[in-house]
């Protein structure tokens, strides 16, 4: 981590990309940390945030801490990171390679800052394009969305009095002030929270994409639209621990870090869905929390089928949703119009919590694929890294929930048996014959039919790059109870249940690489799929797939 940080001369790690410079100042955790303390803008000088393995016992954090006479400022309990002050006479790096070299620790780094992901637009357009390009219209003929679902909005906080908001907002906390009242003094979180879930058919305003949700207000950016990594690890787990089945994260940076990729693990496991903004560099590299592989990354549209020129790209990339010239709800009333991905991410986050409002047994994972696979497939065929899977198509996502958790008719109600007749007295009773020996039970059918198998992404002969999906269909009468991935012999991934398919890292490859599933079945038979032979290029050429 030091030479990287070295090389690249300590810039920016988390990349500012308002169209105007934005000030850092919130503060970072439970620790009495105040504005202006960002070296050069890109990280916190006085603290480090440092993880340790789990499992690690109190006295042993605490003993190390001591034996590099530092002290922990905070901590994030949910994920196990310490907010680490760094001692007068020692800097950032010297004090991570310090930490870097016990047992103990994970890892070690900076308190980078991120910012919401925006592009200003000060012309006002009335009308939301948005909404019928994604079909939502017809979507609503089928729900508006519930109000059992709550969506957490990380961001600036939401204006709660705004009139399209009202009766919609569930409390929530500001990790920025340290208190209660999670209110917008940015704009940009109330933006993001009336595209999401604005009042609709109310003769006022705007219509939100999800008329039902709740809105949880959850502020980790300050009023300059900046916010430290350690802040937006606690709104995550916070939103998490408070029951938010979704997650929207208009915001991120261009360096990974553990602390956020802890966060996100931490609420994935407690059921939430995580969606993010994929960026507004226009490059071939997603942002982060974005970048994650348990989230939902969003690209913008600047209409119903062509991406936007500012949006980043890549072969993480999920969906894609309008995100130019979007009319929301403005900060102290009235309504605006902005442009960014961090305005596409709430139609995506929207959407997951219309399908939870429908069906609330859906995983995060469920949810994703529904929306990956009923999406409106743009550019290439089949996935690609400047589209994902599609423009987002609510009516066909809604649909597929509604399809297949539909009820089972109820068993029509078995008639009354007829009374019996009185029995006739019966005279004295024969000796009992004896009884017919048992028949000997046929034996059980044994099963020796092997699943069918077969990969059904990447096809023969693609050229991929990058971390790409696995996919196959396999089948068997009596149940496929395991599909294992193999690259070249080596396994790749298992699962045990649809949808089949698995992340593979094609950058451990090189070259023409042979993939096989091998599915079994719960008697233990087992089937082969067809050999499909690709090319891994992960130079300037290498174009990523995923499935279809």
């Amino acid at each position: 981590m030091l030479a990287r940080l070295a090389r690249t001369s300590w810039r920016i790690a988390l990349t500012i990309t308002l169209g105007l410079l934005l000030a850092v100042g919130p503060l970072a955790s439970a620790g009495a940390f105040g504005p202006g303390e960002a070296a050069d803008g890109t990280f916190a000088s006085d603290r480090i945030l440092v993880g340790f393995k789990p499992g690690t016992k109190a006295w042993d954090v605490a003993g190390t801490h001591a034996s590099l006479g530092t002290k922990s400022k905070g901590r994030i309990a949910q994920i196990g990171v310490e907010i680490v002050e760094v001692p007068k006479g020692r800097t950032v790096p010297g004090l991570i390679k310090m930490y870097e070299k016990n047992p103990n620790v994970v890892f070690a780094e900076p308190d980078y800052v991120a910012t919401a992901l925006v592009t200003p637009d000060d012309p006002y357009y009335p009308n939301q394009w948005g909404l019928p390009a994604v079909d939502a219209p017809e979507a609503w003929e089928m729900t508006t969305g519930s109000s059992g679902v709550t969506i957490a909005i990380i961001d600036t906080g939401i204006d709660a009095t705004h009139p399209d908001l009202a009766g919609r907002i569930v409390p929530g906390y500001d990790f920025v002030n340290r208190d209660s009242d999670p209110s917008d003094d940015h704009g940009h979180g109330t933006r993001v929270a009336g595209i999401a879930g604005a009042n609709g058919n109310n003769a006022t305003g705007v219509a939100g994409f999800n008329w039902g949700a709740k809105l949880m207000p959850v502020k980790v950016l300050n009023s300059s639209g900046s916010g430290y990594n350690s802040v937006i690890a606690e709104g995550i787990t916070y939103a998490a621990d408070q029951g938010a089945q979704v997650i929207n994260m208009s915001l991120g940076g261009s360096d990974p870090t553990g602390t956020l990729a802890a966060a996100v693990e931490y609420a994935y496991g407690k059921g939430s869905t995580l969606v993010a903004a994929s960026g507004n560099s226009g490059t071939e590299t997603l942002m982060h929390p974005a970048a994650h592989e348990k989230v939902i990354a969003v690209g913008s549209l600047r209409d119903a089928t062509n991406q936007s020129a500012f949006s980043n790209y890549g072969s993480g990339l999920s969906l894609v949703a309008p995100g130019e010239n979007i009319y929301s709800t403005r900060l102290g009333g009235g309504y605006t119009s902005s442009s960014g991905t961090s305005m596409s991410a709430p139609f995506v986050a929207g959407l997951a919590a219309m399908l939870s409002g429908v069906n609330p047994s859906l995983s995060p994972a469920q949810i994703q694929d529904i929306m990956e696979q009923t999406a409106v497939d743009l550019g290439d065929p089949g996935f690609d890294i400047r589209y994902g899977y599609g423009r987002i198509s609510t009516a066909a996502a809604v649909s597929a929930v509604l399809d297949t958790s539909a009820p089972a008719p109820a068993p029509a109600p078995e008639p009354e048996p007829a009374p019996e007749p009185a029995p006739e007295p019966s005279p004295e009773p024969e000796p009992a014959p004896e009884p017919a020996p048992e028949p000997t039970p046929e034996p059980e059918p044994t099963d020796v039919t092997p699943p069918t198998v077969r990969i059904t992404s990447p096809w023969e002969g693609n050229v991929v790059s990058g971390t790409i999906y696995l996919t196959a269909s396999a089948y068997d009468e009596t149940g496929v109870t395991r599909l294992e991935f193999y690259a070249d012999g080596a396994l790749v991934g298992t699962v045990s249940a649809e949808p089949y398919r698995v992340r593979w890292n094609t950058r451990k490859s090189s070259g023409a690489v042979t993939l096989v599933a091998v599915a079994w079945d719960a008697a233990g038979n087992s089937a082969t799929s067809n050999p499909v032979t690709v090319t891994v290029s992960n130079g300037s050429s290498g174009k990523p797939v995923k499935k279809r």
